[in-house]
């Protein structure tokens, strides 16, 4: 984790396609507050008229209380 923000892909599906490249190069990237909230992530099948394919997920309206932590 990087400057307080985390990657929330799942799997390995690719998000990118071309008649020449597929890649899993894009990212969902999120804040750790909300990352137990991410349900259901999927990338879609459904057709865009771009390269890179839907990137789908569902957030769930539950407060997730991240953890505290205190210095020893």
């Amino acid at each position: 984790m990087v400057q307080n923000l985390d990657i929330s892909n799942k799997g390995n599906t690719q998000t990118f396609m071309s008649s020449r490249y597929d890649s899993v190069i894009d990212l969902a990237v999120i804040t750790p507050s909300i990352y137990g909230r991410i349900k259901n992530w999927q990338v879609s099948d459904e057709e865009t008229l771009s390269d890179h394919k839907l990137i789908e997920f569902t957030l769930s309206h539950a407060k997730i209380t991240p953890p505290t932590y205190k210095k020893p």
